[in-house]
């Protein structure tokens, strides 16, 4: 519809899109400008990079066509470096591996997997790690920043900090013990233990926490609850059933209301047949149907974070099992940052 810009080489930088169809990370225009930004002039506002092509001087605070030139040139080449089709579609790999999926409740915000790609690609460009060291840090950086909410107030601020960060730690070669520092000091146990649970008090599937579970349970290759050959992926994939592990038939009859049994605490992916079987009964009664549990074990229930006791409970029980369930759901997310 644009003969001109189709004839232009930036038209060639993104005609491979077009056959591109995953929704794993699918940066818009200004998604892709605030990337071209942070990669290309390490800053985080947009309204900086108004300035720079305008021929800003940030040192000298004037403006000056020398400027101009030279911000359109940066412009120019890491345009090309962000629309690389090698580039893009490896950080795509580097997404699925860490259990992302192309579901809206199975991916992060929009700003983590923004900033990761900025990442992603100034560690190709400005250090010496190989491509192991380069996913390692990268992956746990998109999974750190969204467990802390780290761009979640103000993605334009933090990315503006963390980028002066990097390069400030980069050219004294302390990025490693940068990584490590905000790492140690963020993911700390009371994280783990109180505020990631706390962080789990939630009706809404489209927390992030309860998508990082997911992502642990895709990332651990998982059997789906009370199945035997059925991974929690493929259940996530083919839109199988949230099911409430104390089901919400049964909470209502009991007089508890929709903020109550509507927790992610309560929630597991689990496949039709078997919600049907568990029906409206409580966990104590359904638990001890050989029919229900002929798959259940040990092992399965880790990988769900069932808590051990709950072919002993019922509604009399529910907020112990809401407690320790989110406990359980933290300690895998720990153990999925571990394995990365």
């Amino acid at each position: 519809m644009d003969p001109d810009f189709a004839d232009s080489e930036y038209y060639q930088h993104i005609a491979w899109a077009k056959n591109e169809n995953t929704t794993i990370f699918d940066p818009d225009f200004g998604d892709l400008l605030h990337i071209c930004l942070g990669i290309g002039f390490l800053r985080g506002r947009l309204s900086q990079l108004i300035s720079l092509i305008s021929g800003r001087d940030f040192e000298t605070k004037t403006y000056t066509e020398e400027a101009m030139a030279k911000s359109y040139q940066k412009l120019n080449e890491t345009i090309q470096y962000v629309l690389n089709e090698s580039n893009f579609k490896r950080y795509i790999l580097l997404l699925k591996s860490l259990g992302i999926v192309d579901k809206s409740y199975a991916k992060l915000p929009d700003s983590y997997t923004n900033f990761g790609y900025i990442l992603y690609l100034y560690l190709k460009k400005y250090t010496n790690f190989n491509n192991d060291e380069i996913e390692k840090y990268t992956k746990q950086w998109i999974l750190m920043s969204a467990l802390t909410k780290r761009y979640g107030s103000s993605p334009e601020t933090g990315f503006d900090k963390d980028l002066r960060l990097l390069a400030e730690n980069n050219s004294n070669n302390q990025l490693v013990e940068f990584f490590n520092d905000v790492i140690t000091d963020n993911l700390t146990d009371e994280f783990w233990n109180l505020t990631l649970p706390n962080n789990l008090v939630a009706q809404t599937t489209q927390l992030t926490n309860w998508r990082i579970f997911q992502m642990s349970q895709i990332h651990a290759k998982s059997h789906a609850w009370l199945e035997k050959d059925k991974f929690t992926a493929d259940i996530i994939n083919e839109q199988g059933n949230i099911h409430h592990i104390f089901p919400k038939a049964y909470l209502r009859k009991n007089g508890f209301k929709q903020n109550e049994y509507n927790q992610v605490a309560n929630y597991v992916w689990i496949t039709q047949p078997r919600n049907l079987e568990i029906g409206d009964r409580a966990p104590k009664d359904y638990m001890k149907d050989p029919e229900t549990t002929k798959y259940h074990s040990g092992e399965n229930d880790q990988a769900n974070a069932i808590p051990k006791d709950l072919n002993e409970l019922d509604y009399h029980q529910y907020d112990h099992f809401l407690n320790e369930r989110r406990k359980l759901m933290a300690q895998n997310i720990r153990r999925f940052f571990n394995s990365l």
